[in-house]
């Protein structure tokens, strides 16, 4: 794959500025491979093409259009040993980890899209007319580096499936493995314009595209602060925003459950990925009584968890993505311990070590209003809180600006009314399994709008009443 390339109109050409941004793999430090610098003329571009080749692609009835990127799933899968080597060179997690995760899990997301897409009704009968949903034009797709993958994925193949076109640009961190995706749709007869490939930073290209007036939708995932700053600029133009942006999920742990299942729960959600997901539980809710029995748990759980080169197979954990992540982990882990946090688990890591790796950490005794419990670190940090009874816990727990994920671990049909409770798009109770089907996304702060399931293929239509 010739990484020195963007896509635009059917075809790898080489980016307007003639510079570059290095892909650094992580453990190594080595650069993996450079991709363009994309500009505001590569964008003008993309964009033109895209727009061209929308009223023909629109037109394609849906079954057309799912069989080019079934065909494309197909050739996608033949990358499958590629892409698992290439998601450890640039995002830096163990193998059995890249392979389920980022991998593997991504062709299922596609097939559950063709799946909607094949039966989904897009005009529904009124009484004196109907309702018809069509597709919405040029959609810019703004991706971040911790999934990098699967959110391509959930927001190319919607959008693709629904008609529009597509204008993609990758986190530059890890924008490697959207290029076989982009060539595997290519090479199953995707049209020319359709999709397209821009890579470089989201000061530049990101910009251009949430400003550019014919982009008439944007879906971003990153940062609370970068999604604010995504909806300003393309209010600018009046489009369609979705924004799947920060989290502080909790886990609440009610009277009478199995501390052991829920620090194996808790572990997998917060030191998995090293602590860079989204939707980790990084705030742990135990009975005050209980507190000690937490953590014992956690001490007996975490020797599971080690960080290391991810290419051994004793690594669960891999390093920090890049060194800007991994002086923020540092900065907050500093402040934790100064605002008075008790570290039970782990120890500080070195801000100047040569390696990235943050072994996992669990802090007690914070404050309610300290960082470590209101923002989000995206390192393998927990924090342990504590509460009298079972409406402190619904108050602790809905006490964040974010909302996108939340647990619950004791006797079921209470955990499942205390679930009902939480303010966040996603509550698993126990070992409950996310269905590939269901809507993510989530409340307040967390952002606008869902993907996956049948609302993120409704995100990528418009609606219109047609009376007659």
């Amino acid at each position: 794959m010739d990484f020195n390339k963007i896509f635009i109109d059917g075809s790898w050409q080489a980016g307007a500025s003639g510079q570059f941004i290095q892909v650094e793999n992580p453990w190594t430090l080595e650069t993996v491979a450079e991709v363009p610098r994309g500009n505001k003329d590569d964008v003008n571009q993309a964009v033109a093409a895209a727009k061209k080749a929308f009223p023909a692609w629109a037109a394609k009835t849906v079954q057309e259009r799912a069989d080019i990127i079934e065909a494309g799933l197909e050739k996608f899968k033949g990358y499958r040993d590629t892409l698992i080597d290439l998601e450890i060179d640039e995002l830096g997690q163990p193998r059995e980890w890249t392979s389920k995760m980022h991998v593997d899990r991504n062709f299922k997301r596609i097939e559950s899209f063709l799946t909607i897409a094949r039966s989904y009704k897009t005009e529904e009968e009124l009484t004196h007319g109907r309702i018809v949903r069509e597709p919405i034009g040029v959609v810019a797709l703004l991706t971040p580096w911790n999934y990098p993958l699967g959110q391509v994925v959930q927001k190319v193949s919607p959008a693709l499936l629904a008609g529009n076109t597509v204008v993609l640009k990758p986190s530059q961190t890890t924008p490697l493995s959207a290029y076989y995706l982009v060539q595997a749709f290519h090479d199953a007869g995707l049209p020319a314009g359709v999709l397209n490939l821009v890579t470089g930073a989201g000061g530049e290209v990101g910009d251009a595209l949430t400003t550019h007036p014919d982009v008439r939708m944007v879906s971003f995932t990153g940062s609370t602060a970068s999604g604010r700053q995504v909806g300003r600029d393309s209010l600018s133009t009046i489009k369609k925003i979705a924004l799947e942006l920060g989290g502080k999920s909790p886990l609440v742990v009610l009277p009478g459950a199995d501390y052991a299942d829920a620090a194996k729960i808790v572990a997998g959600s917060c030191f998995a990925n090293s602590g860079q997901t989204c939707i980790a539980y990084t705030r742990l809710l135990v009975p005050g009584a209980d507190k000690d029995k937490a953590i014992a748990a956690l001490k007996e759980e975490v020797k599971n968890w080690r960080a290391g080169d991810p290419r051994d197979p004793a690594s669960t954990l891999g390093p920090i993505v890049s060194a800007k992540q991994y002086e923020k982990v540092c900065d907050h882990i500093a402040i934790a311990l100064a605002d008075g946090g008790q570290m039970v688990i782990g120890q500080a890591p070195d801000k100047r070590a040569e390696k990235r790796l943050v072994q996992p950490i669990v802090f007690t005794d914070l404050p309610a209003d300290a960082k470590a419990v209101r923002e989000e670190i995206f390192g393998p940090v927990l924090v342990i809180q504590t509460y009298k009874d079972q409406e402190e816990a619904v108050r602790i727990a809905n006490d964040t600006s974010y909302g996108l994920a939340a647990g619950v671990v004791g006797p079921e049909e209470e955990a499942i009314a205390v679930g009902r409770r939480l303010e966040a798009g996603q509550v698993t109770v126990n070992f409950g399994t996310r269905d590939v089907f269901a809507p993510f996304g989530g409340y307040k702060e967390s952002g606008l709008g869902r993907e996956a399931g049948v609302m993120g293929y409704e995100e990528y239509l418009e609606v219109k009443s047609l009376f007659y």
